[in-house]
C-alpha cells in the first residue's frame, strides 16, 4: 500500500469520525447537518487578503465613527421612510442636492480619520431576516450617495473630487466589512467596496489621474473582495433562507469561527423553530436557543433571547 493511499484512507476516517462527533453533539430530533456545512474550511473566516490602505487619504486624527454616524442620523432625518430613501438612490446627481451635499462632505471627512470603535453599529439590537431592513436600507443609501456623487464628478470632470467621493464610499465599506457586527453591515460594506472600486478603477485607468501603480491596487482589492463576495453568499444562502435548515444552523452556531454567522444563524433558527411542523423539533430548537441566551458572550445571549421570545406575529412581520 503506497503512503497515498494510506494518507487516504485516514483522511477518510478522520472526515468520518468529525461527521460522527458533529452528529452526536445536535440536540436529540433535529438531525444532522449537510455536507455544505461541514465541508473543509466553511466555518473559516471570510477574509479579504489585501488592503484598501494605498488607495484612501492618510488619516489624520481620529473620531471617524462619531462622523459616520452623524451622517447616518442625518440621512434618517432627511429620509425616516422607504419611498425618501427610494429618491435619493434614484438621484443621478446627488451633488445638486443642498440637502445630501451635506452628508457626503461627514463620509468625506470620516475617511481622512482613524476608526477606534471596536466595532461600527447601527443596530440596536441583533437585526431579524426582514425582506426590508430599514437600517441596511439607509447603509446602502449612504453608499450609492458616494458612488453617484463620484460618477457625477467623473462626467463633469471634477476628477479629484470624484476621487474623494469614491475613496469615502471605498473606506466606509471597508470598516462596515471589518467592524460591522452584523451580517447586514458587513454585506453593505463589501458591496460597497466593490462599486467604489469600479469607480476608482475608471479614474486610474485613463485621463489625468491616470496611475499604473494605484489601478494595480484597484484590481488586486477588488480580485481579493470577489473571492470573498462568492464564499460570503454561499454562507449567506443558508442562514439567510425563507425554509431554514435548522442542522445547518446549530452546526454555525457552535463551529463557525465568525460570531456575525453565529448571531446571525441564532436569528434564524428562531424562525426555523415556527417553519417546522414538527412539535419535537420546535420544543428542542428551543431548548437549544434558551441554553444559548446564557452564554458569556452578551451578542450571543442577546441573540438567542431575542430569537427564543419569537412569536408568530414576529415571523409574519418579517416580509412586510
Amino acid at each position: 500500500m503506497s503512503w497515498k493511499v494510506g494518507f487516504g484512507i485516514a483522511f477518510v476516517i478522520v472526515a468520518i469520525f468529525a461527521a460522527a462527533l458533529i452528529y452526536s453533539m445536535m440536540p436529540a430530533g433535529i438531525g444532522q447537518a449537510s455536507s455544505q456545512t461541514m465541508a473543509p474550511g466553511f466555518m473559516n473566516p471570510i477574509k479579504i487578503g489585501a488592503k484598501p490602505d494605498a488607495l484612501l487619504p492618510i488619516p489624520v486624527g481620529f473620531g471617524a465613527g462619531a462622523l459616520y454616524t452623524q451622517a447616518y442620523q442625518s440621512l434618517q432625518a432627511l429620509a425616516p421612510g422607504r419611498h425618501a430613501l427610494r429618491r435619493i438612490n434614484h438621484n443621478a446627481d446627488p451633488t445638486s442636492d443642498p440637502r445630501l451635499m451635506p452628508i457626503l462632505t461627514l463620509l468625506e471627512k470620516a475617511a481622512g480619520k482613524s476608526l477606534t470603535r471596536p466595532h461600527l453599529l447601527f443596530y440596536t439590537h441583533p437585526p431579524l431576516p426582514k425582506v426590508n431592513d430599514v437600517v441596511q436600507s439607509r447603509l446602502e443609501t449612504l453608499l450609492t450617495l458616494t458612488s453617484q456623487a463620484g460618477a457625477a464628478y467623473e462626467f463633469s470632470n471634477h476628477l479629484k473630487k470624484a476621487r474623494a467621493a469614491f475613496a469615502a464610499g471605498l473606506s466606509f465599506g471597508y470598516r462596515l466589512w471589518k467592524k460591522g457586527l452584523f451580517v447586514p453591515e458587513r454585506m453593505v460594506g463589501i458591496d460597497a467596496m466593490e462599486e467604489s472600486l469600479a469607480g476608482l478603477k475608471s479614474l486610474y485607468r485613463k485621463g489625468p489621474l491616470n496611475n499604473m501603480a494605484l489601478e494595480h491596487s484597484v484590481l488586486k482589492l477588488d480580485r481579493h473582495v470577489k473571492a470573498a463576495v462568492t464564499r460570503w453568499n454561499a454562507k449567506y444562502q443558508i442562514v439567510h433562507n425563507v425554509n431554514p435548515f435548522a442542522p445547518d444552523l446549530i452546526n454555525i452556531i457552535r463551529h463557525d469561527h465568525d460570531v456575525s454567522w453565529r448571531i446571525a444563524a441564532i436569528t434564524s433558527l428562531g424562525v426555523a423553530r415556527w417553519a417546522t411542523s414538527n412539535a419535537g423539533k420546535a420544543r428542542a430548537m428551543l431548548k437549544f436557543l434558551n441554553k444559548e441566551s446564557r452564554s458569556n458572550n452578551g451578542w450571543i445571549s442577546a441573540a438567542a433571547k431575542q430569537a427564543a421570545g419569537f412569536t408568530r406575529t414576529t415571523i409574519n412581520s418579517l416580509s412586510d
